[in-house]
C-alpha cells in the first residue's frame, strides 16, 4: 500500500512478496480509528497501522510483517553500520526517553511535539557541529529520513564522523574523588529574560496570583506517606531553580540561589474525621493551595503538602510561582519525584541524568546571544515578520477600558466522543501534529470572530537551547508570535499548512525573548492589551506530567484561582482515549457561558474539519451561537 486510502475498510489480499491492495472499498468516515482491522481474500482479520510516512501497512496476520526479532536485529545493524543514522537514532531514543528506536519511527508518533523538537535539533546541531532548523525535523519526521536530509544539506557530515571516530581517544585522568555537578549555590545572578518579564510584572501588582500553579496530586493506592515527601524534598535539594529568590540590587532584577537548607513538607491527616467534616476539611485545603501567594524576595517559590484523606486516597497539593517552573519543568519535577520515591521504597539511588549546565551558563548564553550578531539577525527577522500585524478585535461584552487586567476564570468544556480520534484523524490526513491541527481551528475561530484575514497568536516554546538546560527546572520558554493569512478562503487543509509553515518560523527564531520582539517590532500599544498578541495556544500530551508511584494510580488537577494572563488562552490536553479542551478567559471581557461556548466552537470546527478537511472555512458549520 504506497498512498493514503481515503476508504475504509480497505481491502487488501496477502500473497508472497509486498500485499497489495484489491478494489476500492465504500467510502466512510475519516473517523474511523487505527489501528484497523482489513479482511483478505481467504477471509483472515489483519491488523493494520499508519506508517510513519502517512502509509497504511500490515502488522500482523501475514509472516511477512509480522514481529520479527531477527529482522529488528538486522534494521539495528544496518543503522550501526551507519554512523549518522546511529547518532541521529541514539538522540532520538534520549530525547524521548524510550530504549529503543528504530530508524522508519516517526518522532512525533512516538510522543515527541514542538518543545522536544527543539531540544533534539539543538542537540544535533551540539554533536555534529552545524546549525539545524526545527523544520528539517518536522519535514523529515524518522532517523533515517533526517539522516538521508543532514547528508544533503551537509554533504561533508559523515567524512567529519568518520574523521572523529578515526582520533585516538585522549588520555583522561580520573579524579579520585567523585566530580562536582555545576553549582548555582549561594550565587547571585541576572534574571532570564522570560524571568524578567514575570518580575516586572509581578512587581506592578505584587498581590495578583496571575503567576502561581496551583497543583493536586490525586494518589489512589498504597502510599508510603514519608517517603513521598522525602521525594519532594530530595527534587528541592537537587535543583537550584527551586531554591531561587528574586529581587532588586542597585537598581538590577537579581536571583539569588541558596544552598539547600532543608525544606518542609507537612502531612495533613484527615482519616479520623467524620464523612462530612472530612470533606469541608478537604475543599478548604484545596483553596487554600488554590489563592497562595508567595513573597518573592524571601522565598521558597514552591509551597507543597500531602493530605491524608483516606488509607487509601492522598492529595500531594503543589503550588510553584512561574518564576521557577515551565511547561518543561514541570515534566522534569514530576519525573525526578518518581525516581526519588521508587529509590526511596527500594533503598537505592534514583537513576537520573547528572545536571552539567548551571543557571549561571545558561544566562550567560543569552546574553551573549543577545549582544552578538545572532541577536541582530533575530531582531531583523522579528521586524520584518510583525511589520503592519494588527492587533485582533475579537468584539467584548464588557468595557475595555475598564477591564481589569489578569481577571478571569480557567474553564473546561465538556469532552465530546471521539474528539481526540477527529484530531488525530487531521493529523494524519493533513501530515501534521496534533497541536498544528489544533491551532489551526483555534485561528478558524479567531478570524471568525475578528472578521480578520491576519490573525496573530502567541504560542509557547522551551527556549532550552544549551545542551544539559533540559535537566533544570526554572523558567525558561518564551511565548512567540505565530502570525498567520487567513485571505482566500482556505479549505482547512490548506490553513493547517500555513499554520505550521508560521509555527516552524517562529520555532526558527525563538530564542530572541518576548520583551526584545516588543523592542524590535515597536507594535500598536493599547491601553489594556497585551502587545502583539492576545491570544495564546498550547497543547500537551497526557504524559507531560508522569508521575509514577509503584501500586498507585494518579490524576492531577490545575486549580482556578480568578485570573487569566491574556484576553483568552486555549489549552488542550490530550489522554490517551481521549481529549480536553480549556479556555482560560478575561471575565471582565466576556462572561463565563461565552468562553464554553467558544470551547464548544473549537470542538466543532475540528469534528466539521475531521469530516471534510478540502472544505473552505466558510463552508465549515462549526461555530456555537
Amino acid at each position: 500500500i504506497t498512498e493514503v486510502p481515503r476508504s475504509y475498510p480497505l481491502v487488501v489480499t496477502a500473497r508472497p512478496g509486498v500485499p497489495e491492495r484489491a478494489s476500492e472499498s465504500e467510502n466512510l468516515s475519516l473517523l474511523s480509528p487505527a489501528p484497523l482491522e482489513v479482511l483478505t481474500e481467504e477471509g483472515e482479520q489483519l491488523l493494520t497501522r499508519w506508517s510513519p510516512c502517512g502509509e497504511l501497512e500490515l502488522v500482523s496476520g501475514v509472516e511477512l510483517v509480522a514481529f520479527d526479532s531477527q529482522a529488528q536485529d538486522e534494521e539495528r545493524a544496518t543503522a550501526a553500520g551507519d554512523r549518522l543514522l546511529a547518532v541521529v537514532t541514539a538522540l532520538w531514543e534520549e530525547v524521548l526517553g524510550q530504549l529503543t528506536v528504530d530508524p522508519d519511527d516517526d518522532f512525533f508518533e512516538r510522543g515527541g511535539h514542538s518543545m522536544t523538537a527543539a531540544r533534539l535539533v539543538a542537540e544535533l546541531g551540539e554533536r555534529l557541529g552545524m546549525q539545524v532548523k526545527v523544520r528539517t525535523l518536522f519535514e523529515h519526521p524518522s532517523p533515517r529520513m533526517l539522516s538521508s536530509q543532514l547528508r544533503e544539506d551537509f554533504p561533508g557530515v559523515d567524512d567529519l564522523l568518520a574523521l572523529v571516530e578515526s582520533e585516538p581517544a585522549a588520555e583522561v585522568q580520573i579524579p579520585q574523588e567523585k566530580q562536582e555537578e555545576p553549582s548555582d549555590h549561594g550565587r547571585v545572578l541576572p534574571m532570564l529574560s522570560s524571568q524578567r518579564q514575570i518580575w516586572l510584572a509581578q512587581q506592578s501588582s505584587p498581590r495578583a496570583l496571575t503567576h502561581t500553579i496551583p497543583l493536586l496530586l490525586r494518589i489512589r493506592g498504597e502510599v508510603e506517606p514519608a517517603a513521598l515527601t522525602d521525594a519532594v524534598i530530595d527534587v528541592v535539594r537537587r535543583q537550584p531553580g527551586l531554591r531561587a529568590t528574586f529581587d532588586e540590587e542597585e537598581g538590577e532584577p537579581v536571583q539569588r540561589i541558596a544552598p539547600f537548607h532543608g525544606f518542609t513538607v507537612p502531612i495533613i491527616d484527615l482519616r479520623d474525621m467524620p464523612e462530612d467534616q472530612r470533606a469541608r476539611e478537604n475543599a478548604l485545603l484545596e483553596r487554600e493551595t488554590a489563592y497562595g501567594g508567595f513573597d518573592i524576595a524571601t522565598g521558597p517559590l514552591l509551597r507543597a503538602q500531602l493530605v491524608r484523606v483516606t488509607d487509601r486516597e492522598h492529595v500531594l497539593h503543589l503550588l510553584f510561582h512561574h518564576l521557577v517552573t515551565d511547561e518543561v519543568s514541570m515534566t522534569l519535577f514530576m519525573r525526578e519525584l518518581s525516581a526519588f520515591y521508587r529509590a526511596r521504597l527500594e533503598g537505592c539511588e534514583p537513576e537520573l541524568v547528572p545536571l552539567t549546565a548551571s543557571f549561571n551558563d545558561v544566562i550567560r548564553d543569552e546574553q551573549a546571544m543577545l549582544a552578538g550578531v545572532e541577536g541582530e539577525k533575530l531582531r531583523r527577522f522579528w521586524a520584518r515578520a510583525l511589520a503592519g500585524a494588527p492587533l485582533l478585535h475579537v468584539p467584548v461584552e464588557g468595557a475595555r477600558e475598564q477591564a481589569r487586567p489578569f481577571v478571569g476564570e480557567f474553564l473546561k468544556g465538556q469532552s465530546p466522543p471521539d474528539l481526540k480520534e477527529a484530531l488525530s484523524s487531521l493529523a494524519r490526513a493533513t501530515r501534521a501534529t496534533s497541536f498544528t491541527v489544533f491551532c489551526s481551528a483555534v485561528i478558524t475561530l479567531l478570524g471568525r470572530m475578528s472578521g480578520q484575514e491576519d490573525v496573530v497568536i502567541g504560542v509557547p516554546t522551551d527556549n532550552r537551547t544549551r545542551p544539559g538546560s533540559e535537566q533544570l527546572i526554572g523558567c525558561f520558554l518564551n511565548v512567540v508570535p505565530v502570525r498567520v493569512d487567513l485571505a482566500g478562503d482556505p479549505s482547512f487543509e490548506e490553513l493547517v499548512a500555513r499554520v505550521q509553515e508560521a509555527l516552524l518560523r517562529s520555532y526558527d527564531h525563538q530564542r530572541l525573548p518576548f520583551a526584545e520582539i516588543v523592542d524590535a517590532v515597536h507594535p500598536e500599544r493599547v491601553p489594556g492589551m497585551h502587545p502583539i498578541y492576545q491570544v495564546t495556544c498550547e497543547l500537551q500530551l497526557s504524559g507531560w506530567l508522569p508521575v509514577e508511584l509503584p501500586g498507585c494510580t494518579v490524576t492531577y488537577d490545575l486549580l482556578s484561582h480568578g485570573t487569566a494572563r491574556y484576553d483568552m488562552s486555549f489549552h488542550a490536553l490530550v489522554y490517551p482515549d481521549d481529549m480536553s479542551v480549556m479556555l482560560e478567559l478575561n471575565t471582565d471581557l466576556w462572561t463565563q457561558q461565552t468562553g464554553l461556548e467558544r470551547i464548544a466552537s473549537v470542538t466543532n470546527l475540528l469534528y466539521r474539519a475531521a469530516e471534510s478537511p478540502g472544505k473552505r472555512l466558510s463552508q465549515l458549520d462549526g461555530m456555537v451561537r
